[in-house]
Formats: structure tokens, sequence, C-alpha cells
């Protein structure tokens, strides 16, 4: 049987998984939304263990053959590139797996249908605008955090590199790989799999599952944020060239900021930022009106055919064995970025 549809008018919509199912069974639906999440469960987790074996297998090769010979600038282009493969890796094998294993086409996976200009540079200022309300969200939550329990959350320190070849690296590994990768995982396979379910349903999932993939508190808010305004610009224009290119624009002006933040002083630094807040805020604002003057029921979506509520499709899915040891998984890496 095949569980996607793709002959809905202007690209891929919400797949039909069912042919009609009778009202009184749901145990067809349960049993594929629980399949469906235990691979992608199984999927994130490798990817966690992907990163860590490759880490440590080129390591150790490195160790073996070039101790003591490598330089200052070396160790730092090696440190790098080590985090770009183990990065590149982490993604690729179980993006392949979930989309071998669930069996769903490729087109459908990963819609690389070329994007309306009309919705496309409104929907980039209008997440972008986004983007700020995660940010103050994200700064909420760490004082709410130190003032009741006493901890500061931290995040993985992503400060950039002083050499150039080190640069080009750097910048591919928070760019261009990301934009890439992450986009076609969780607005990709992730999202559109679990469409058959319903649009509401599967942007929600694949945004806190790709909440969870950063593994800490400060980033954690601002990319739940972000994945749910990417992924429903992404299934508002049917292409996933939508969410790649607003998180390479995302990503790109947070790495240039920080490559300025060099040259300038901590006023002009102050300057930039306000700046830069008045341009998201307002371009925001201005492209959200625009948005909703230029598309009926702009930020409606569909609700789901399935005879399933909403509530038990996110406790089916959350509460399968792989989910559950993601979460754990998650718990203990994002415990590891808090410090008294």
């Amino acid at each position: 049987m095949n569980y996607y549809n793709q002959n809905s008018p202007g690209g891929p919509r919400a797949p039909t998984p069912y042919q009609a199912p009778p009202q009184n069974r749901k145990d067809p639906i349960k049993k594929a939304l629980r399949k469906n999440a235990n691979i992608i469960g199984f999927g994130m987790l490798l990817q966690y263990g992907l990163s860590i074996v490759v880490v440590f297998a080129i390591s150790l090769l490195v160790g073996i053959f070039f101790y003591g010979r490598m330089t200052q600038d070396g160790y730092y282009i090696y440190e790098n590139i080590l985090s770009l493969i183990a990065y590149t890796a982490g993604f690729v094998v179980p993006i392949i797996i979930m989309v071998v294993w669930i069996r769903i086409p490729k087109d459908i996976a990963f819609p690389m249908k070329p994007p309306k200009m009309s919705l496309l540079i409104p929907g980039i200022f209008f997440c972008l605008g986004m983007s700020i309300v995660g940010v103050y969200l994200s700064d909420f939550l760490s004082r709410v955090i130190q003032l009741v329990f006493g901890l500061t959350p931290t995040m993985p320190d992503m400060s950039a590199p002083e050499q150039p070849v080190s640069i080009f690296v750097y910048c591919i590994n928070l760019i261009i790989a990301p934009a890439f990768l992450e986009e076609m995982m969780f607005r990709g396979v992730i999202m559109q799999s679990l469409r058959r379910f319903g649009d509401g349903f599967a942007l929600v999932v694949s945004s806190i599952l790709f909440a969870m993939a950063h593994g800490n508190l400060v980033q954690g808010p601002n990319t739940l944020i972000m994945g749910l305004v990417m992924g429903y610009m992404v299934l508002r224009t049917g292409s996933l060239w939508t969410g790649i290119i607003i998180h390479f624009i995302n990503n790109g002006v947070a790495v240039l900021l920080e490559l300025t933040m060099r040259f300038t002083t901590p006023e002009q630094d102050q300057m930039i930022n306000t700046v830069m807040l008045a341009v998201y805020v307002l371009g925001g604002l201005i492209s959200l009106a625009y948005l909703m003057m230029k598309n009926n029921n702009m930020f409606r979506i569909a609700p789901s055919p399935l005879p399933m509520s909403e509530g038990k499709k996110h406790l089916y899915f959350f509460t399968s064995i792989m989910p559950i040891i993601l979460l754990a998984v998650t718990v203990f890496i994002t415990s590891q970025y808090l410090v008294p």
C-alpha cells in the first residue's frame, strides 16, 4: 500500500496514509505511528553514536600517525575538519537509513521544487524576526533555571578560530552543513514522513526533535521556535529549499557577526546588535503583515483526516521505545551543560 500521495496540486501536500479507515479501527494507525516513531528515534540515536565513533576513530588514527608532528595551526585545522566529518557522517547515514526503512519516496522525503518568491522572501524575514522571540525565550528560561535551581545553562563552545583555513571549515560547519543536513533530516524525512498523520502533528513533532537534537537549554527554546516557523514555511511553500535558505541565512548572519566582533569595540558591537534587532523585528512585522494580506488563511493548517486525536498521536509517538531512549539520552547530554 502506498502511504504517500504526491498527486496534490502545487506539490506534495498532506499525504493520505490509509484508504478511508473505518472509524472504529485505530490500531493500524497506532501501529504505523509507533513504527515511524521507533525508526526516527533510532535514526537520531544513531546520529549521536556515529558522531562519537567517527571522532574517536579519526583521533586514534591521527594520534598514531601524526603524534608530535602537528603544529598548533595544524591542530586547529584538524579539529575543525574532524568536526565536519563527524557531523556529516552523523547525519547522512541516519537520513539514508530512515528513508529506506520508512519506505518513503525520495521526492516526498525531500521536496526540492523551487519555492515561490512571493512566499520565500517575506518568509525569510518573518522567520528571522521570530528568531528574536526565540532568543528572548531562551534568555528567560536560563534566568528561571538560575533562580530556581541555582544552575546556569551553557552550550558547546563554538568560538571561531583565527586561521584562514580553519575559519573556512568553521563556516562550513556552522552555515552550510547544518542548512542542508539538518533540514534534510528534520524538515525533510522526519516531517514529511509524519505528514501522513497530519501536517500539524508532523510540524510539532519535528520541531521538538529539532530542539532536542541541540542538547542544551541555551539553544533549545530558540531552535524550537525556529523549527516551527521554518517547518511551517516548508509546508506552505511545498519546498525544502525554503528551510535550507532560511537556515543558511540565519546561521550565516550569526557567524558573520561573531567574526566581525574581532575588529570592533564593545560600543560598536552594541550598536550593531541594536541595528540588527531593529531590522529583524521591523522586517518580521512587515513580512507578517504582507503574508497575511496576500495569502488567505496564511497560518491555517488543514486538520488531519485520521480518526485519532492529536493528543493520542503525540502520546503514542513519544511513548514508543526509541523516542523514550532518545529522551533519556537527550536529558543526560543536556545535564552536562548545566553548571553551578
